[in-house]
């Protein structure tokens, strides 16, 4: 797979490079460069401007690329999938906001005690919060997170009527819920086209070149959902995750094996 798909990612490497100049000059704001023009470094900008001067075979290199990454991805992960346990949104979302800084795995490890105790929103929302903290004290972080969960329960009884809400702008609402764990509920509870960036989702995102090394979630959540197909958020969420978690590791990333090596930007590369 990796040997079939250097050559042709070589050749792009580096018109995808030019490439930061253009996004660099959509996103800035040109009124207040050309106001602080004396302030301006434009020896990256000349350089990239001189190496690629036509927009159109730009633009069409970039989405050969982020073509041939979905590509791979679809064959490498047809079944990607959340491996957080749940039977319910009420689950989902608890396990969700419980995953904070800690592995999916582990989450699982002790959901089964808390719903098997906390059945429903509304149990778990009249819970003492030092019984919560009994059930989930394996997690880091366990004492906040039984504050947030059972807050988060008493949010959705108090303003919601026990149903976990379907938007954004109401999930938002709730105790411990941030973009992430909205997008995650979005969509895996309501089948909401969504695209959560988590930890995966943000390494992944930088060393394959489809967002800036500086970007941060928010920012990095508006370019993939910019760049692949809404169709497609759901799914490549998932496989990203599972491209980030098997294959491409924060640290000891398996790059011997990796069909994207040729394209990546991780400087420290485990060849």
């Amino acid at each position: 797979l990796r040997a079939s798909s250097d050559e042709k990612f070589k050749k792009l490497n580096q018109k995808l490079e030019d490439q930061v100049i253009n996004e660099m000059l959509k996103e800035s704001q040109v009124d207040s460069l050309l106001s602080n023009i004396n302030s301006v470094d434009y020896s990256d900008v000349c350089r990239a401007v001189s190496s690629e001067l036509d927009d159109a075979n730009i633009v069409s290199s970039i989405n050969e690329a982020k073509d041939e990454i979905l590509s791979h991805l679809d064959r490498m992960y047809p079944d990607a999938h959340c491996e957080l346990n749940h039977a319910n949104a009420y689950e989902m979302a608890i396990a969700v906001i419980l995953s904070a800084q800690t592995t999916d795995a582990s989450v699982n490890q002790v959901t089964p005690k808390l719903f098997e105790k906390y059945p429903t929103v509304e149990s778990l929302a009249n819970a003492e919060l030092k019984d919560v903290e009994q059930c989930i004290s394996r997690l880091g972080l366990y004492h906040n997170k039984a504050r947030s969960i059972v807050n988060f329960a008493k949010g959705v009884v108090e303003n919601y009527g026990g149903i976990v809400p379907d938007t954004m702008d109401d999930l938002l609402t709730l105790s411990g819920v941030g973009r992430k764990c909205a997008n995650v509920i979005l969509s895996e509870c309501y089948g909401i086209p969504s695209l959560a960036v988590d930890t995966h989702v943000t390494r992944v995102s930088k060393r394959l070149g489809l967002v800036y090394q500086k970007d941060d979630v928010n920012t990095i959540e508006r370019k993939l959902k910019r760049k692949i197909p809404k169709e497609r958020w759901i799914k490549t969420h998932h496989q990203m995750i599972f491209f980030g978690r098997y294959l491409c590791h924060a640290r000891s990333p398996k790059c011997g094996l990796c069909p994207f090596v040729s394209i990546c930007h991780e400087k420290n590369k485990n060849l």
